[in-house]
């Protein structure tokens, strides 16, 4: 049970390095439009991390 929670708070570790790593100032053109669809790269691990904390905190929640 512990060694599941550990692999939770390292992958929610490792996705706020990426963040961190994140180069600031150097601007990205994002254009909208169906023929610029399929060129967007989601640069943000928001989302990804917020799965990994609601994850963990269901998990501690159910231990409890």
């Amino acid at each position: 049970m512990g060694l599941y929670i550990q692999e939770l708070e390292k992958k929610m570790q490792e996705t706020w390095n990426n963040h961190l790593q994140v180069q600031r100032g150097s601007s990205i053109r994002t254009f909208s439009g169906t023929d610029f669809k399929k060129n967007y790269k989601d640069t943000s691990f928001k989302k990804q991390r917020n799965v990994l904390k609601k994850e963990l905190k269901n998990y501690k929640n159910d231990l409890n």
